[in-house]
C-alpha cells in the first residue's frame, strides 16, 4: 500500500469501514440473543454505523471485538497509525501524516499496542528457518556500550542478542539471551530450525554439538578469513547487526535501559522476533 492507496480507503467512512472488513479487522455480523444482529445508521457517533439485536434492541460498536474496541479515535485516524507503525514512520513523521489530529502520547501508546500484537503472534507462531534445504547462519552479538581495549567493567547497557537468518527466505530470528552457552543457545536453535537443515557458523564451542541433534554443521574460522574454503560464511547475519544496532539507536537514547523496552514487548526477557525482507 502506497499513499495514494491509503488517501482512497480513509477518503469517507464506507471505504474506511469496507477496507477494515475486508481485511477482518472488524466484524461483518455480530450476534446477540442468538440472532444475527442488524446494522443500523446512527449519525450522532464517529462510526456511523452501529448494530442493534433485533431481540433486545441492545445497540453495540462497529468496533465490538477488534483490536479498535477500546479506541475513541476515528477509523480513518487508526488505519493511518497501523499503517505508519507497518512502514516504520517515526512518531513525528506520524504525528505529521495525521495533520496533528492525534497526540503524540496517543501515537506512542498504539505503537506499543500494535508491537505487544505482532510480537504475540510471533511468539504463539514460531518462524521456522530452513526449510526447502536452505542454509541458516546463526550468530551472537552484543549491544550497547563497549569497553575500550576490552579492558575495564562495561558502562550503561550491555545485552547479548542471538540471532538466525535464512539465506534464502531472509526470514531472520533475533533472541535477548542472558549468556551464550550452549544451555542456552541450543534450544533456541532447535525451536527455529526445521530437521536436518543446514547451519553455517563461526568456530565458537557453544555450536560444536549442532550435528548431533540432527542438523548439517558447517563452521568458518574467521581468525583465517570470512569465507571459508568450503564456500561456507556468515556474512549475511554479520551484516544483519548493523542494521540492528541502527534500528535499535533510533528508539531511545542509547545509555537508557528504556532502549529496549521500546522494541519488545515484554521487558528484557522477551524476545525480539520478526521477518527481515530485503
Amino acid at each position: 500500500m502506497n499513499i495514494v492507496e491509503l488517501s482512497s480507503i480513509i477518503s469517507d467512512n464506507e471505504s474506511t469501514i469496507k477496507y477494515l472488513r475486508h481485511n477482518s479487522l472488524l466484524k461483518q455480523t455480530h450476534d446477540h440473543c442468538g440472532v444475527e444482529c442488524i446494522q443500523i445508521y446512527d449519525g450522532k457517533i464517529s462510526d456511523k454505523w452501529i448494530f442493534r439485536c433485533r431481540v433486545c434492541r441492545k445497540k453495540f460498536s462497529l468496533r465490538t471485538d477488534s483490536i479498535f474496541s477500546k479506541s475513541k479515535l476515528p477509523l480513518s485516524s487508526l488505519v493511518v497509525l497501523v499503517y505508519c507503525f507497518a512502514n516504520n514512520f517515526s512518531i513525528t513523521d506520524a504525528r505529521k501524516l495525521l495533520n496533528n489530529l492525534v497526540s503524540e502520547r496517543s501515537i506512542i501508546q498504539w505503537y506499543t499496542y500494535l508491537r505487544e500484537i505482532c510480537s504475540q503472534a510471533l511468539l504463539n507462531n514460531p518462524v521456522q528457518l530452513g526449510s526447502n534445504g536452505s542454509i541458516v547462519q546463526i550468530d551472537e552479538a552484543l549491544i550497547g556500550s563497549k569497553r575500550k581495549y576490552n579492558r575495564g567493567a562495561y558502562r550503561g547497557i550491555h545485552q547479548w542478542i542471538f540471532g538466525l537468518i535464512d539465506v534464502t527466505s531472509k526470514q531472520c530470528v533475533l533472541q535477548l539471551v542472558g549468556d551464550r552457552k550452549a544451555t542456552t543457545l541450543v534450544p533456541i536453535i532447535n525451536q527455529h530450525c526445521t530437521p536436518n537443515c543446514e547451519i553455517h557458523s563461526d568456530e565458537a564451542r557453544m555450536y560444536t554439538g549442532l550435528s548431533g541433534n540432527g542438523f548439517t554443521h558447517k563452521t568458518v574460522c574467521h581468525a583465517d578469513n570470512f569465507v571459508g574454503p568450503n564456500g561456507v560464511h556468515t556474512n549475511n547475519i554479520e551484516g544483519f547487526w548493523v542494521q540492528c544496532a541502527e534500528q535499535i539507536k533510533t528508539c531511545s537514547p542509547f545509555t537508557s535501559m528504556s532502549m529496549f523496552t521500546n522494541i519488545t514487548t515484554k521487558e528484557m526477557a522477551t524476545c525480539i522476533k520478526f521477518s527481515l525482507q530485503t
